[in-house]
C-alpha cells in the first residue's frame, strides 16, 4: 500500500523525470540572416547590416539533427521584430516553414526584404510552442539574429 510520503516521493520523481526530459529536449542552434545558401544549405554572405533593397534569406543550423534522426514532419515559424531605441520589440512579421526534422540545417527559399531602416531581430521558434512562448523577447527560441537595415 501507498502511504502518504511514498506517494509524495513518487510524485516528486515523475515530476522531476518530467522537466528533466521536456528541458533535455530543448534544442538550439544559430540562426543566420544570408544572402542565400549553398546546395547544403550553409549560409552564404552572413548579415549584421544591409539595406532595404537588399534580399535576406533566414538559415538555422544545429549541432545535430534538428528533434533527432527521424524524418518526421515539423514546423519552423520565422518571427521577424523591429527594435525600437528603448530596446522593445515589436512584432512585423512571420512566416512557417513546412518541412521534416532530422537536419541539421534549415532556411527560407524566397527572399525578404526589410521595407524600412532600424534595427531587427528574427527568431526561429517552434511552431508548435507558439502559442505558450512570451511574444516580446523570447526566452526560448531555436535560433535568434540581429540586423541593423540601412536605405
Amino acid at each position: 500500500m501507498l502511504n502518504k510520503n511514498n506517494f509524495l516521493k513518487t510524485l516528486l520523481a515523475v515530476t522531476l523525470l518530467v522537466l528533466t526530459f521536456n528541458f533535455a529536449n530543448a534544442q538550439t542552434g544559430t540562426l543566420n540572416i544570408c544572402s542565400g545558401t549553398d546546395d547544403n544549405v550553409y549560409a552564404l554572405n552572413v548579415y549584421t547590416t544591409a539595406t532595404t533593397t537588399t534580399p535576406l534569406y533566414f538559415q538555422l543550423q544545429f549541432e545535430t539533427p534538428y528533434q533527432g534522426e527521424a524524418k518526421t514532419q515539423t514546423f519552423i515559424q520565422w518571427e521577424t521584430y523591429s527594435v525600437d531605441d528603448k530596446g522593445d520589440e515589436n512584432p512585423i512579421d512571420q512566416m512557417v516553414l513546412t518541412t521534416e526534422s532530422g537536419y541539421r540545417r534549415y532556411a527560407t527559399d524566397q527572399p525578404y526584404y526589410f521595407t524600412k531602416p532600424g534595427k531587427y531581430v528574427v527568431y526561429a521558434i517552434d511552431y508548435y510552442k507558439r502559442a505558450t512562448l512570451e511574444h516580446r523577447g523570447y526566452k526560448e527560441y531555436l535560433g535568434k539574429a540581429s540586423i541593423t537595415i540601412t536605405n
